[in-house]
């Protein structure tokens, strides 16, 4: 009988929804979320906040934001004022309306979104969040995909809302983002009441992801099993790019090779094949956030970088294999500006790029190829989620 050894204690507690009790070097930001919020927890009624929440990829802005709103529901109660909590990430829900009537939901109401206008949803969500007595705090994560899907509306509504409510303060928002590149398209009028409240997360540094590391290892993995040096290559590695969440990603697979391999520890050699297999600008749960037909073009992109060994493919060709794909999965290909808007989607998610060439309109040809993501591993891990 083949002796197995386990590595895993819960593997859960490695996943991008763990909220963890400690969070190592984000507890300073976490205690000026609070603060901003102190007069709002006081008297719901009467105060609201908006706090804005900017940084690279992986330097805590989701935790903090979740760990806040843990806070909230755990601390506080009122009596004459529900207050509530809600949490939405912009690249999955792109549609604001939509947001706002989960919003809504949450307290057992609800509104067509079909047939009628953004104005007239945010009055009648007005209108029953004062029936209701809510004050809703809420998290409006990967804020700048909802600017760019939505435009700039949404940032107007968000924070004008307080004003628009007649009879009592009901809605507070924490907006996350990686930076403020959408307030380029914002007037005075709004950059001027968001100049306040900035949490301003930098990278993490190696010293710092090896604290992260450490804690993570304690409650995901069984005693004695990731070695120390396992620990100070990964926090060396992620430390380029000051991302705890490609640290985490990298340990969590370093230790699913140990243990398919049966072997006793996490070890270097571990992390060194795990980073062959996962380079830092794959962000996976991104993957997953992808609809239909983005997957599918990445599919087809992906399959002819692998055949043809270029480093590009026209935006004709591409569309091509775009369409012979969908006859695969039994769907509908999208027309052709549609399908324009899908390309202009994954370039602004740094996923793709696209590049004109040629001066004439005529003459003009758009090359697509990847930014830094190996096309076969890109390739099997959209494979992967279309066959599910």
């Amino acid at each position: 009988m083949i002796e197995e050894y386990r590595i895993f204690k819960d593997e859960s507690k490695l996943s991008p929804e763990y909220i963890p009790k400690r969070i190592p070097h984000r507890e300073k930001e976490l205690n000026e979320l609070k603060r901003y919020f102190k007069t709002v927890l006081q008297d719901p009624k009467k105060s609201s906040q908006q706090v804005f929440i900017v940084g690279a990829v992986g330097s805590g802005k989701t935790l903090i934001s979740k760990k806040f709103l843990q806070y909230v529901a755990e601390q506080y109660s009122f009596h004459d004022i529900r207050l509530k909590t809600f949490y939405t990430n912009c690249r999955v829900n792109k549609v604001f309306g939509s947001i706002l009537n989960s919003i809504l939901f949450t307290i057992g109401q609800t509104f067509p979104t079909r047939g009628f206008s953004l104005d007239e949803i945010v009055q009648y969500f007005i209108s029953k969040l004062n029936e209701e007595k809510v004050h809703v705090i809420a998290v409006f994560d990967e804020f700048d995909a909802l600017i760019s899907h939505e435009g700039i509306e949404p940032l107007y509504i968000i924070t004008r809302i307080r004003e628009m409510g007649t009879e009592n303060q009901i809605l507070s928002s924490i907006i996350v983002s990686k930076s403020f590149s959408y307030l380029d398209k914002a007037d005075p009028s709004i950059l001027s009441s968001i100049q306040k409240n900035i949490i301003k997360l930098e990278s993490y540094n190696e010293s710092q992801l090896k604290d992260i590391l450490y804690d993570r290892v304690i409650i995901a993995f069984e005693e004695d099993t990731v070695e120390n040096e396992t620990i100070e290559l990964i926090s060396k590695l992620a430390s380029k790019y000051g991302d705890a969440r490609y640290a985490i990603e990298l340990l969590q697979l370093s230790g699913r090779i140990a243990e398919f391999r049966r072997e006793r520890k996490v070890r270097p050699e571990h992390v060194r094949e795990a980073r062959l297999q996962l380079p830092p600008q794959i962000r996976k749960e991104e993957l997953n956030y992808l609809d239909i037909h983005e997957k599918i073009i990445l599919l087809a992109l992906t399959k002819l970088l692998k055949e043809q060994l270029d480093s590009y493919v026209t935006l004709k060709i591409l569309e091509q294999e775009y369409e012979n794909m969908c006859k695969k999965f039994g769907k509908e290909a999208l027309k052709h500006t549609q399908f324009w808007l899908k390309i202009k989607n994954l370039s602004q998610k740094e996923i793709i790029s696209s590049t004109v060439t040629g001066a004439e309109p005529k003459g003009r040809t758009t090359l697509i190829s990847l930014l830094n993501v190996p096309a076969e591993q890109l390739y099997n891990e959209i494979k992967e989620r279309l066959e599910l």
